[in-house]
């Protein structure tokens, strides 16, 4: 399926912004670590770049497990492999959307057109993006207490890292805020009211009661049909960000030969995630490969950017290349739909944005 302009303008921004930022790793790397960097790019080992890649695509397949899992419990079934496809092409749409916001509707687009109706859809993508938000929430909090006061003295990672926290939190309190006080929202509504219309802020307002009370009553459906569906969400959600903290775990300390304990390697990586939640460069390029250096290195020696180019090689351009793939092949139509704007559904679930 031949890409329209629009994604096709947003593939070559996020190749073109990992690659400056790489290439900006790499020369101020080049400075002071020549030798260290020259020496770790003739010791590549490819197989430690294939376990990488296998570690993260396992991540993403718990992932899939995950999904598969809510949309059991909410009623719908789906088949294994449209929740496969659905997480392979989000990612691909995370990975050339600012702050990764593109997962969301492309995960919805998919499922809502295997004839899962739009209220489920919405609250099932909802769901599992709350279980990484909360996930991220507790290991983002512990990493600020526990590893930011041994990093070096940075009044942005002071300022950014709390704020990022606190976006996170957002994320999770404003929705849930509105689905259990719909009227909360209201003053927001009658800010626009002098730009949309009063009639059309009254129906607005109705339309939220309405649908909020639907919401609650899907919601107590899929926790309440097949609880134990939900209980295997939980537990496939920590197991899927173990498996992506294990890829930097693996590359440290055996692809490069540094001993950093796992727990330190997972807070560090919440904490990377974390940073690029903020809406910047596509797939959070740029803020990745500074937050993993500046993040790691204060633990470790000669830690290169040869290590940053197979972290985001094994990781985010897996996603692009796999998921472009997978997208492009089995779900073109839907991930084209929401990543070019054109003929949008008309229902479409908030988009909280990829941890």
């Amino acid at each position: 399926m031949a890409l329209d302009k629009r994604l096709r303008r947003l593939l070559i921004v996020a190749i073109v912004a990992s690659v400056l930022s790489l290439m900006a790793v790499f020369a101020l790397s080049f400075g002071v670590q020549r030798e260290e960097l020259i020496a770790s790019l003739s010791r590549l080992n490819p197989a430690v770049f294939a376990i990488a890649i296998g570690l993260h695509a396992g991540a993403l397949l718990l992932w899939a497990a995950r999904l598969y899992a809510l949309a059991d419990g909410s009623g719908h079934t789906q088949s294994p492999w449209v929740c496969i496809e659905a997480v392979f092409s989000s990612v691909f749409a995370a990975a050339v959307t600012p702050a990764r916001f593109g997962g969301e509707p492309v995960r919805f687009g998919i499922l809502t057109s295997r004839d899962m109706p739009p209220r489920e859809g919405s609250l099932i993508v909802l769901l599992e993006r709350g279980l990484d938000i909360l996930l991220f929430i507790l290991l983002g909090v512990w990493a600020f207490v526990e590893l930011v006061p041994r990093l070096p003295r940075s009044a942005l990672l002071a300022l950014v890292v709390p704020v990022s926290i606190v976006f996170l939190i957002g994320l999770i309190l404003v929705p849930l805020l509105i689905l259990f006080k719909p009227r909360a929202a209201h003053p927001v509504l009658d800010l626009v009211e002098g730009l949309v219309g009063e009639d059309r802020t009254a129906r607005a307002k109705e339309w939220l009661v309405v649908e909020t009370a639907r919401m609650r009553r899907a919601l107590a459906t899929v926790l309440g049909r097949k609880p134990s569906r939900f209980g295997f969400a939980v537990v496939a959600t920590i197991l899927s960000w173990m498996l992506e903290f294990g890829v930097l775990y693996y590359l440290l300390n055996v692809g490069f030969g540094h001993q950093i304990p796992f727990i330190t390697v997972a807070l560090g990586a919440a904490l990377v995630s974390v940073l690029t939640t903020i809406p910047l460069l596509p797939g959070g390029s740029g803020l990745a490969e500074a937050g993993v250096l500046g993040v790691f290195t204060p633990f470790t020696e000669g830690l290169t950017a040869t290590f940053v180019l197979v972290w985001r090689a094994s990781t985010y351009y897996v996603d692009i290349v796999v998921g472009g793939v997978i997208a492009m092949r089995f779900a073109g139509a839907e991930t084209m739909r929401v990543l070019s704007g054109d003929d949008e559904p008309d229902e479409q679930p908030p988009t909280p944005g990829e941890a």
